[in-house]
């Protein structure tokens, strides 16, 4: 954590921490990382138990509040892929902490627990299509992941009925590519490199800005691993990254040895398929969530996997996880997040006593500029077709708002004609007074203020499972 005495700041097993809303009693550590760590608490007044998430007061950068924006973001798209806040607070001159819904195992200790060290097809498929399902609502809600891997993937409680629910973990590393009224960013010309060697994407390991693409870039690596059980590049770890870039590359040319290793004991036809399309989608590109989502629910037909087959953490009972379909990952508008059913204290922006100073920051220059909209590109046919629909309803909308404009201008100038015409009547007998027959001009809307910029506040390379 970059402080000697981080370790002495942090909570202890059995000390009770207080606010005005609950009070919480640690339990025990579940992890630790560069951030801060993980604890298991009971929450005093009912006995639940829930994790709290803590961040030292000792940080250089706030990473506690990107955690916080996208879990509020999220909660107001009522996704049920990611675990709700409860509550949060400060010890003074210790930390702040998050209080969430305690989850189950991840997704890497699952897969690694089992003898062949790799899902069953009908467990990777699943495990697949949820996880998709996440990224896409992240995507959703405004916020690149950057670290896309199995240990930020966890399954929910048994005894809360969510123990075929997967849950994408840890947002310390996101960052907001868009924002209220606002369209996606231009890159910046290098960008520190931000995720795990194993899974980052060709971009990420050139020190390139990242988008929503890479983000599926990463979760295809994610699924082929657990799929067959390793990648040709496993062995390597984060102070391989040229090398590992050189074998990424290679997957990439058909007949190539690391090739065949990537796709054995795959699907190979359909996961090509997936890696083919994303390797077409450039920065601004939208990818196609719909699509890629087909592809892996087609495999169920073609190698007769049913929809009810119990997952590989799970053999006795049926599958009861969610069946969704991805929306098309554009945006929401950011101004009807709110938080519902949460504590008032939540819904504020300011989610800690110390992060006001970070969350009105803005930094200038070409990382919080924007793409107009017309140069943008789209992922998919399917998405032009609905842009052009969206267009055409716009269209027939002015068209609408012009006709009633030009019903009320014409009315308007009728009165005038009438007021003129007394006007001049009265002007003939001697009083009254000529009409302004000037048009008001209204003035032109204000601009919308330029984007945040990146309020991550992460330095260096975070690693989970598999380095």
């Amino acid at each position: 954590m970059g402080d000697d005495n981080a370790e002495e700041l942090l909570p202890k097993v059995d000390e009770s921490i207080d606010n005005k809303r609950a009070s919480y009693t640690v339990v025990k550590l579940l992890g630790k990382g560069g951030y801060g760590a993980v604890y298991e608490v009971i929450r005093c007044r009912d006995g639940k138990r829930l994790a709290m998430k803590c961040e030292t007061v000792t940080v250089k950068k706030n990473v506690l509040i990107m955690d916080c924006k996208v879990l509020k973001a999220t909660a107001a798209l009522e996704s049920k892929h990611f675990a709700r806040p409860i509550d949060r607070g400060r010890l003074a001159g210790r930390f702040n902490y998050l209080i969430m819904k305690l989850l189950g195992k991840n997704l890497w200790d699952l897969r690694v627990e089992r003898a062949e060290l790799r899902f069953t097809l009908n467990t990777a498929l699943k495990a697949a299509e949820q996880s998709l399902v996440a990224i896409e609502n992240l995507h959703r809600a405004g916020f690149l992941h950057r670290d896309i891997k199995p240990g930020n993937f966890a399954i929910g409680k048994k005894d809360e009925d969510e123990g075929h629910v997967i849950f994408l973990l840890d947002f310390g590393l996101c960052r907001q590519f868009t924002a209220k009224d606002k369209d996606i960013r231009l890159p910046r010309d290098t960008a520190p490199f931000r995720g795990t060697t194993r899974y980052a994407p060709l971009v990420a390991m050139r020190s390139q800005e990242q988008s929503r693409k890479d983000d599926i870039e990463g979760w295809l690596y994610m699924i082929l691993e657990w799929t067959s059980g390793e990648l040709p590049w496993s062995h390597l770890g984060r102070e391989c990254k040229d090398q590992v870039l050189k074998m990424k590359l290679e997957v990439r040319e058909v007949g190539n040895s690391n090739r065949n290793k990537l796709f054995a004991g795959c699907p190979k036809k359909h996961y090509e398929k997936i890696m083919e399309y994303v390797d077409t989608l450039n920065y601004v590109d939208i990818p196609d969530y719909k699509f890629v989502h087909f592809v892996i629910t087609s495999m169920y037909k073609a190698y007769k996997i049913e929809a009810t087959a119990p997952v590989d953490w799970d053999m006795a009972n049926p599958y009861t996880g969610p069946y969704e379909v991805p929306g098309d990952g554009c945006p929401a508008n950011m101004k009807t997040i709110v938080l519902p059913g949460a504590d008032e204290s939540l819904k504020s922006s300011k989610c800690f006593n110390n992060s006001s100073k970070i969350s009105k920051g803005k930094k200038k220059g070409p990382s919080s500029r924007l793409v107009p909209q017309s140069k943008r590109k789209k992922g998919s046919a399917a998405l032009q077709q609905r842009q052009q629909n969206n267009q055409e309803q716009e269209a027939k909308q002015n068209d609408v708002e012009k006709d009633e404009s030009f019903k009320k201008k014409r009315g308007d100038e009728s009165s005038k004609r009438r007021k003129s015409r007394g006007g001049q009547a009265k002007s003939e007998n001697g009083g009254g007074r000529s009409e302004n027959g000037g048009a008001k001009s209204e003035s032109p809307a204000p601009n919308e203020g330029e984007a945040d910029g990146d309020n991550t506040g992460i330095t260096g390379q975070t690693t989970g499972p598999g380095r």
